[in-house]
């Protein structure tokens, strides 16, 4: 490793991030010697920072610790590709990725913990690339799983074990990478679906969408302990700004006093609110790009820059679903039944919000789950739900000379009743809603024959039989249904009857059939 110190600064006296200070910074330039592109990528909480260095015949990662620069290159690291220092902690350890001449394995990982490091690779990937490392010693990145799946997939390795997370509706190859983890578990990072490329943050298993409220690309690098997210937009030219958040509001970054073609890229933040990205610059012979540290400091100081508000962090659309719906009984098997669920977000037009089933869709008896979601422009979304609750029709049991069903109608090792075969077993019931009898609608008779308590036979529905019909008659008040057993194709052993009410609730009752007669009763 090379130990160099810093040949341009321009910073003042680092101080602590306060709330009424916040939108006020100091800059301070960064070149690793000789160097003609130096990109800082990460800062921890003791000002350690991490990056790439180009334009020394090779790529190699660094550490600027005070005024000393330390070269990061790890062993057989192909000197074009060479090795990238991405994250950095508060215990200094340092996590990144590294490209080898072996052209089976496109990139690999490493941590280095003082003088030690160690390389990895996610299993059965053919390249692994390490975004950044958070205090608890959790690494976050993207792998390739194989020639077979060239799409990228974000990990979390936390000790050797490792968790794998898709954002919704990815596209290869570049599918999901995740740039950056805190203490908390938050992840931001960027996505490709169809539509383009996304940054989003992950918290609780719940991707939100971030965007600078700017027409144009945002791409978010970072997020601290408190929250705070920063990255770079686009505002429809080449041109790209640094952001960062703060108390809930958007603030642009621009390095001052540079003369710049692409302009300036954020890619670190730690917990006193201090970024670190690169400024692309013009005519300073050799050098393309310089670092920057940019620090929080009071209004009052002459060489703090303010920095434009460019607009409110928005957060998720809220949503309002309504309780738990219940429906009166009904003799329809299918009701349509109309709702209501609104939502709003902080700004810009009302959210879209779709439910399935949709409202005014028919259904059915019993708990049905309605799932909505409302999405913003800004593609953030949030969900809720509720049940539509259909009461059933009042049922009282099977009559005479049944005698009972569901709980009370046996069951396949006792069953409530014995028919001899050839005979027929009146099957008799009584359907009411809300005290008042229900005559009207169709119901029909189920047989199934079971050889265990569970295990049947494919169900004979349509086959049960009273003379020519399958379907109940109402007689003063009562479903009746004589029971065909030889006509409805039945043979001796244990079968479930089951009555299907005109609302499609079921009500059942075991019996035997035997081939000679009976005496059970």
């Amino acid at each position: 490793m090379l130990l160099f110190r810093p040949i341009l600064t321009a910073g003042f006296a680092l101080i602590a991030l306060s709330t009424t200070q916040a939108q006020h910074y100091t800059f301070e330039l960064i070149q690793v010697p000789r160097a003609s592109i130096t990109t800082p990528i990460d800062i921890n909480n003791r000002g350690q920072i991490v990056g790439i260095v180009q334009g020394r015949e090779q790529n190699a990662g660094f550490l600027k610790d005070g005024g000393i620069f330390t070269l990061i290159d790890v062993p057989g690291a192909d000197p074009l590709n060479g090795t990238t220092a991405s994250g950095i902690n508060d215990a200094g350890q340092i996590v990144g990725t590294y490209v080898t001449e072996n052209i089976n394995v496109e990139s690999h990982g490493f941590i280095q913990s003082g003088q030690a490091l160690t390389t990895f690779d996610v299993p059965d990937s053919i390249s692994t690339e390490v975004a950044a490392i958070n205090n608890l010693g959790q690494i976050v990145g993207r792998f390739f799983p194989g020639p077979s799946l060239q799409i990228g997939r974000g990990f979390i390795r936390n000790g050797n074990g490792f968790t794998f997370f898709d954002a919704p509706g990815v596209q290869g190859p570049f599918g999901t990478f995740p740039y950056d983890f805190n203490d908390h578990g938050q992840i931001v990072g960027e996505f490709l679906d169809v539509s383009g490329f996304h940054s989003f943050l992950l918290q609780s298993n719940n991707f939100t969408l971030i965007n600078v409220p700017v027409q144009g690309e945002t791409t978010v690098r970072a997020i601290n302990n408190l929250g705070q997210i920063a990255g770079s937009f686009r505002s429809g030219s080449v041109v790209s700004h640094g952001f960062i958040t703060i108390r809930g509001r958007f603030f642009q970054i621009d390095v001052p006093g540079i003369s710049t073609s692409f302009g300036t890229e954020v890619f670190g933040i730690n917990d006193s609110g201090q970024v670190v990205g690169g400024v692309d610059v013009q005519g300073v012979p050799g050098v393309f790009r310089f670092g920057f540290v940019a620090t929080p400091c009071s209004g009052t100081n002459a060489d703090c820059v303010m920095w434009p508000e460019i607009g409110q962090v928005p957060g998720p659309p809220v949503i309002d679903c309504p309780g738990d719906i219940f429906v009166p009984c009904s003799s329809e098997s299918a009701l349509a039944v109309s709702y209501s669920v609104t939502a709003t977000s902080e700004g810009g037009p009302p959210p879209v919000v779709v439910c399935s089933p949709p409202s005014g869709s028919s259904f059915p008896i019993g708990p049905n789950i309605v799932r909505c979601t409302a999405s913003d422009d800004s593609g953030n979304q949030t969900n809720c739900e509720f049940r539509v609750i259909r009461r059933p029709l009042e049922f009282t049991g099977f009559l005479d000379p049944l005698r009972g069903s569901d709980a009370s109608g046996g069951n396949f090792s006792a069953p409530i009743r014995t028919v001899k075969l050839g005979s027929t077993l009146p099957v008799k019931f009584i359907a009411g809603c809300e005290g008042t009898p229900v005559i009207d609608g169709l119901s029909s008779l189920q047989l199934t024959k079971y050889t265990t308590p569970t295990s049947h036979n494919a169900s004979l529905s349509g086959k049960a039989r009273d003379g020519h019909s399958s379907y109940f008659r109402v007689e003063d008040g009562e479903w009746h249904f004589n029971l065909d057993t030889r006509g409805s194709v039945m043979t001796p052993g244990i079968w479930l009857i089951t009555a299907v009410l005109p609302d499609a609730s079921h009500h059942s009752a075991w019996i035997e059939v035997t081939g000679a007669e009976s005496t059970r009763r």
